[in-house]
């Protein structure tokens, strides 16, 4: 007899395991991110972050976000990268 109800369709069960889920993969990000910083390691809040993670993943720790928070962090990152280019570096690379 199938099960009604929000666990059965996935509802708040699946709701809360992917909180927490996000929850424990941006706390190693950020754990990632304060480690590179302490170690004064360049680009720490970028690199930190993705070096914990594909630690995390390679030692089988399950790690997600939400596919539309990583677009959205992909602009930002653009953002961010493109903006330090000005026609004098630009001017520079050209040398």
């Amino acid at each position: 007899m199938a099960r009604a109800g929000p666990a059965a369709a996935g509802g708040i069960c699946d709701l809360a395991g992917s909180a927490l889920l996000f929850l424990r993969s941006s706390a190693l990000g950020t754990a990632g991110g304060a480690i590179f910083f302490v170690l004064t390691l360049p680009l720490p809040w970028m690199l930190g972050p993705m070096a914990v993670s594909a630690l995390a993943t390679i030692a089988g720790v399950r790690v997600h976000v939400d596919d539309r928070l990583r677009r959205a962090m992909f602009v930002v990152l653009g953002v961010m990268i493109g903006s330090t280019f000005s026609p004098q570096v630009l001017a520079q690379a050209a040398r």
